[in-house]
């Protein structure tokens, strides 16, 4: 049965037809009044905590030849899974764009734009390391670009202690291995800031 919507009575009991129940069986008005939605797996305590604490596990940081820097797993990721999240400062759109106008060479390669769940142009800039966690060097920043990537961004407003924000999720597209370097598609190309310009970090 749906865990995001109420079932309906019928639906109930259709379902303790597939169960072969004959005797003893719930009562379906108690069923339905009592009913609440499951918690959204993406907004959950344990992916808010990670979030706030930046402690994700099975992830680590590798230098790759000609490439930089990668993130890398250290164990397996089922498809669905929050790997973890793109982390830095919120800014809007129109802040995020002064910010990169101003700044040079690969740390351009740093600011996420999106639209949040309110439709509203956002950015989450990257480029140096976030006020919340100046001693950490967090990982959702480093991962590299591809055109067959294996994570998506998710945009998700989230509730930390009383301080609603926008933040950016990586979320598993397919099952991951061990061992493999984690990318997603940045969604840009060499063109789109202007003709030809040479993007080093894409």
């Amino acid at each position: 049965m749906s865990q995001r919507h109420c079932p309906s009575k019928k639906r109930i009991e259709r379902f303790f037809l597939q169960q072969g129940w004959k005797h003893a069986l719930p009562n379906i008005d108690q069923i339905t009044q009592s009913w609440k939605p499951a918690e959204d797996p993406l907004s959950s305590p344990r992916i808010r905590h990670l979030v706030s604490s930046q402690l994700w596990k099975g992830l680590e940081i590798k230098s790759i030849p000609d490439k930089g820097r990668g993130v890398f797993t250290r164990r397996a990721f089922k498809m669905g899974e929050v790997v973890c999240d793109y982390h830095g400062d919120l800014l809007t759109a129109a802040q995020g764009q002064a910010v990169h106008e101003s700044t040079i060479g690969e740390e351009t390669g740093y600011m996420y734009f999106f639209l949040n769940e309110d439709g509203e142009k956002m950015c989450i800039d990257a480029h140096q390391k976030c006020q919340c966690h100046p001693d950490i060097d967090v990982k959702g920043r480093l991962i590299n670009h591809s055109r067959k990537p294996n994570l998506k961004p998710l945009s998700k407003r989230l509730d930390l202690d009383g301080d609603k924000r926008d933040y950016i999720l990586f979320v598993a597209k397919q099952d991951i291995s061990e061992g493999e370097e984690l990318t997603f598609d940045y969604g840009v190309n060499k063109f789109q800031f202007g003709e030809a310009r040479d993007l080093d970090w894409l």
